[in-house]
């Protein structure tokens, strides 16, 4: 090999070091190591687990983010939705239904939230952070209504094992996260609905000149983010053993901060599901690592903040460079 091609491939394995997709996961693991180090047991597989486990949830919350994101949009009511979610698949059970039933008909109703979302903003052109921000809120008090302030039932067997359930020490909701994971991804890079999204947050105005069907693809990513938030919220009733109102509350920044972490750009055109994967992952090891080292709630939001500056600095240098 002659020193000009050698010295041609390892510039471009510099320049592929540099994508983002490859700084999150090096970011990820420089911060296990570091947290390995500094706290007893944190680099056991058990941990390891547990980690993976705590970030199931987010991580499919952020995938129907991601696909909002990438298509220049943004969806606010996540969080909303999965604590409705977690509410309504254990209050059903007040009404004798079954758990397919409950199963069902929880996933329909986070559906048709998204549903009204994506109406509104094409049809009544409603800016997408009102509109989620706004139906966010009147989820809420839905939810309020339904259990009058105190949420009863049973949540169903199924979830309970998908949640909490393990096979040895390899918890069981990584499969359904592993299965979530290859239908976003699929989606995203194998479909055209998946080429529409990539086209719309580059340039709307440019993907409707090329016939791009925009409107049905806007009202999709919020189908698809209201029912990815309701399957996370189910998960979670299963997780917890009860139905507890406001327990997505916090999953509404967070998924948009594993999106951007992850490496997509906040403005469209640009992001994967891979990414968003490490993006949740250190989300979660800066949250699990901060209480454990007793950091105040303050140091925990300037730690994160800083993660995310940081990342978002190092993702605009390489932008330039690839």
């Amino acid at each position: 090999m002659t020193r000009y091609s050698l010295r041609k491939n390892v510039d471009l394995f510099g320049v592929w070091m540099k994508r983002p997709i490859f700084m999150v996961y090096a970011a990820m693991l420089v911060l296990f190591a570091l947290f390995a180090v500094v706290i007893p047991g944190y680099g056991s597989l058990n941990n390891v687990m547990n980690i993976i486990r705590l970030s199931a949830f987010l991580g499919i919350v952020a995938g129907g983010q991601t696909l909002v994101i990438v298509s220049g949009g943004i969806d606010l009511s996540v969080g909303a939705i999965v604590s409705f979610a977690d509410v309504l698949v254990a209050q059903l059970a007040v009404l004798h239904a079954d758990a397919t039933t409950a199963i069902i008909v929880t996933l329909a109703a986070g559906m048709l939230m998204g549903l009204v979302n994506g109406m509104a903003i094409v049809w009544l052109k409603i800016s997408p952070l009102i509109m989620t921000f706004a139906l966010g809120f009147v989820i809420d008090g839905i939810a309020l209504i339904i259990t009058a302030g105190s949420p009863a039932g049973n949540v169903p067997q199924v979830l309970t094992t998908l949640g909490s359930g393990s096979f040895g020490i390899v918890p069981i909701i990584l499969i359904p996260w592993a299965l979530y994971g290859i239908l976003i991804s699929l989606i995203m890079h194998r479909t055209t609905f998946g080429r529409y999204l990539y086209a719309m947050g580059q340039s709307r105005s440019v993907a409707r000149m090329a016939g791009v069907p925009h409107q049905f693809v806007t009202i999709g990513v919020y189908v698809l983010s209201g029912l990815s938030a309701t399957f996370a919220g189910m998960l979670l009733a299963g997780f917890s053993g009860v139905a507890y109102l406001g327990i997505g509350t916090p999953y509404t920044l967070e998924s948009v901060a594993g999106v951007v972490i992850g490496g997509a750009s906040i403005l469209g055109g640009t992001g994967n599901y891979l990414g968003t994967i490490a993006g949740t992952l250190i989300f979660t090891m800066i949250q699990g690592g901060m209480t454990v080292l007793n950091i105040p709630q303050a140091g925990r939001y300037l730690v994160e903040g800083a993660v995310i500056i940081l990342l978002l600095l190092a993702y605009g240098r390489a932008r330039k460079i690839v």
